[in-house]
């Protein structure tokens, strides 16, 4: 039996709750194909999310016109493809022809405010050289947009060299001298044998690069979990602050941890530009260790994985009765002890999710 699920809406501070039967929808956010399943509804959910999807794609039409201007202004040769019809997420793709001009791309996309997602060095970097075949970068404003430049296909690639041609993941899972690079497809096999065995071991990308909450969001997820005056609120990787900050402006107290110091260091600008600098605190920390002393609330928006890493841990650190919330796009994987408890699609102006919730049971204590 589908779980119950509600439609909530944001846009800005106003916004309302709906009853939505059609779980669906919230598979086909999973499935990345919500604007055709939407398309084809007629219900007040289907309405919301196609609007969504369509301001979505207005903003990335403007976004690919200012990439496709400034990498030609650089004199880098890119093709950008074409954006989606009913877009779920803010991502663009371009193909060059090698890795030399990915990364002119990448100093061309840096003055217009896109940092890089990952860097390598050492083994990991002569290894990415021989194996990658793509570079992202990101720019975070009330959205995150992705530009994910391309130099190589990946599609006509065999099984075996899918099995051995090293990912990010190995050369996060290894840190080799130099001379050594030729070692990573022995560790990729190696992973992959682990994670097999161990599928709560896979891959998370440490804690995940940086993607922001759309601002669209943060009032419908704040609501979703109940949070107000008195309640202690903590965000684990909370980037720049942006619901932390929105939590401390309902009277609660917000706690933020956060591994880039770069970040926190935004989000102690975010705070004193709102006002609510006495009301929250930001930590350069590890979201596997916070001290969840006292916590009412739990927000997460971290990779699927990590939170399949964290969860049983996060809840047997709780106080009972707390609430964990997370939210993201992608399905959670099928390992994850215990399943939320309630499931709900959140759509906002230009912004798609689905939030996930757990209560502590009461009875626990």
């Amino acid at each position: 039996m589908a779980r119950p699920c509600s439609l909530r809406k944001g846009s800005g501070s106003d916004h309302y709750t709906r009853p939505v039967s059609e779980a669906a929808l919230i598979e086909a956010v999973q499935a990345n194909r919500v604007g055709e399943v939407a398309g084809a509804s007629e219900a007040a959910a289907g309405v919301a999310v196609l609007h969504a999807c369509e301001m979505i794609a207005a903003r990335l039409e403007a976004t690919r016109t200012e990439v496709a201007e400034t990498l030609s202004l650089a004199g880098v040769d890119a093709e950008l493809a074409p954006i989606d019809r009913f877009p779920q997420r803010y991502g663009l793709e371009a193909t060059v022809s090698d890795l030399g001009t990915a990364d002119a791309a990448g100093e061309a996309l840096a003055a217009a405010g896109f940092e890089p997602w990952e860097t390598w060095s050492g083994a990991a970097r002569r290894s990415f050289e021989r194996y990658g075949d793509h570079r992202s970068f990101a720019r975070t404003d009330e959205v995150t947009t992705v530009v994910r430049v391309r130099w190589r296909s990946s599609s006509a690639r065999s099984t075996w060299q899918r099995l051995t041609h090293p990912t990010p993941g190995d050369w996060h899972a290894a840190s080799l001298p130099s001379w050594a690079w030729r070692l990573y497809p022995v560790v990729r096999l190696g992973r992959l044998a682990v994670e097999r065995f161990a599928p709560s071991r896979r891959y998370a990308g440490s804690l995940g690069p940086f993607l922001t909450t759309p601002v669209a969001l943060l009032e419908p997820l704040l609501d979703l979990a109940g949070v107000g005056p008195d309640h202690r609120v903590i965000d684990l990787g909370c980037g720049d602050g942006r619901l932390v900050v929105a939590a401390a402006t309902r009277g609660a107290t917000a706690i933020g941890v956060e591994s880039d110091p770069a970040l926190v260091d935004r989000a102690h600008r975010r705070a004193a530009e709102e006002g609510v600098a006495d009301q929250v605190s930001f930590v350069v920390g590890d979201a596997r260790t916070a001290d969840l002393a006292g916590v009412d609330v739990v927000f997460a928006f971290l990779p699927v994985e990590v939170i399949a890493e964290l969860l049983p841990r996060i809840l047997q650190r709780l106080k009972p009765g707390a609430i964990v919330l997370i939210h993201e796009q992608n399905r959670l994987p099928r390992w994850v002890e215990p399943a939320p408890d309630h499931s709900d699609l959140v759509v906002g102006d230009g912004a798609i999710t689905v939030a996930h919730r757990w209560r502590v049971d009461p009875e626990s204590a």
